[in-house]
């Protein structure tokens, strides 16, 4: 126990000498030369309350993205994985257009909202609901195409799904911009 008391002491000695050199108004002299640049009353060291403004912000801001690229909304983490469980659904179906995967717009849905969609699935009247997709896009109507997979949310989910809509057609406009529908 002694020997644990002189090392103690031992450091304690290490740490005064160390002290001695430092100079706690250095910092301040050199801040003080640093003050032409700097706007009268400002102080980088003040730390600042943010403000909140509780009136209602811009509701494009404010919200998440729902609608747009598929891949995008894959980045953003939508998927079976995310909390609640969310598909990402393509509009139109994705084997009705040409467009690639990735590229092709889309919203993202409930889970069991999205199997509930005309365009999904396997069955009779899914495979031909995309057939039709398909033959307007070829006809070049990609958004009488579009406008069918809108009318079955609708008529499905009312207007639950109206703000990733607006999202997703924000992108088929950037799409038709660009070309590429």
């Amino acid at each position: 126990m002694i020997e644990a008391l002189a090392k103690a002491a031992e450091g304690l000695e290490k740490a005064k000498e160390t002290k001695s050199n430092f100079d706690p108004d250095k910092k301040l002299e050199k801040k003080s030369l640093n003050t032409e640049n700097q706007q009268e009353g400002y102080d980088p060291d003040k730390k600042v309350a943010k403000e909140t403004d509780n009136s209602q912000q811009d509701v494009k801001e404010t919200k998440e993205k729902r609608g747009g690229s598929y891949k995008d909304l894959k980045d953003a983490g939508f998927g079976e994985n995310s909390e609640p469980p969310q598909e990402v659904h393509h509009m139109p179906a994705d084997s009705a257009s040409d467009l690639p995967r990735d590229d092709g717009p889309a919203i993202t849905m409930d889970k069991e909202d999205h199997r509930e969609t005309a365009s999904c699935g396997n069955s009779k009247e899914a495979q031909e609901y995309r057939a039709k997709q398909k033959e307007l896009i070829e006809q070049g109507k990609f958004r009488e195409a579009l406008q069918m997979d809108i009318d079955d949310i609708h008529e499905k989910f009312g207007d639950k799904y109206d703000d990733a809509i607006k999202d997703m057609l924000d992108y088929v406009d950037k799409l038709e911009e660009e070309g590429r529908v």
